[in-house]
């Protein structure tokens, strides 16, 4: 349709230019290289006293299954 950002006069050509390294920057990223940002990794986990019991359970598989795969993770990639 024509009501979508997109179809506006500037998208024209096809092409949306998106600056990625100031991005990167925004979000706290520290550059590597030329080609790569290293971004930090939040492992932010929520309380589950206050949830309702499938919601607890669920965000305990959920932990159990982040911490299995970030084990993994680390014992794969040494």
């Amino acid at each position: 349709t024509q009501s979508h950002t997109y179809a506006a006069r500037r998208y024209s050509k096809g092409r949306i230019k998106t600056d990625y390294d100031a991005l990167w920057q925004e979000l706290g990223g520290i550059e590597y290289n030329r080609h790569f940002y290293a971004l930090k990794v939040n492992d932010t986990r929520r309380d589950t006293e206050g949830m309702s019991r499938s919601k607890r359970s669920m965000y305990r598989r959920r932990y159990e299954w982040l911490d299995n795969t970030k084990a993994e993770f680390a014992t794969r990639l040494r």
